[in-house]
C-alpha cells in the first residue's frame, strides 16, 4: 500500500464481499443463481439467492475480511435479531477471505453448522 492510501472501512470490505460473491456465483453458475438485494438489513440478510425460474429462496448473510488475525484465525461478529441465533438450512454464512483482487478463500455454512462449529463469548445463548 503506498504511504498515502486510506484503508478500506469495515463498510467498504462487507459490500465488496457482497458484490464479488454475487457476481462469481452468478459466473460459475452460468447464470443458473440470481441474487437481490433486500432494501433493508433488519433481518441479517444481505443477499437473497434463488434458482432461475424456481420459486424459493435462501438467504446470506456475508461477512467479509482483508486478513485473519494475529493468532491465524478468520474471526467475525454476529449479532442476531432478538438475540437468538438464526438457525435453519435456508440461512447462510459466506465468510469470506479479500484479497486486492477478489476473493481469497470462502467457507459457505448452513446457519445449523454455523451456530454448532461457531465460538460464542462466555454466557452468549447457544442455538
Amino acid at each position: 500500500m503506498r504511504q498515502n492510501d486510506m484503508a478500506l472501512s469495515d463498510t467498504q470490505v462487507g459490500r465488496a464481499g457482497e458484490q464479488l460473491l454475487a457476481a462469481i456465483a452468478s459466473l460459475t453458475s452460468d447464470g443458473e443463481l440470481e441474487f437481490y438485494r433486500p432494501e433493508t438489513d433488519d433481518d441479517h440478510r444481505d443477499l437473497e439467492v434463488g434458482r432461475k425460474g424456481h420459486m424459493g429462496a435462501a438467504y446470506v448473510q456475508v461477512k467479509s475480511r482483508t486478513e485473519v488475525g494475529a493468532d491465524g484465525y478468520f474471526r467475525v461478529h454476529v449479532q442476531f435479531p432478538d438475540g437468538k441465533p438464526i438457525d435453519h438450512p435456508g440461512f447462510i454464512y459466506a465468510l469470506l477471505l479479500l484479497g486486492r483482487t477478489g476473493i481469497r478463500t470462502a467457507w459457505i455454512l448452513p446457519s445449523p453448522d454455523f451456530n454448532r462449529l461457531g465460538r460464542r463469548p462466555a454466557g452468549a445463548p447457544s442455538s
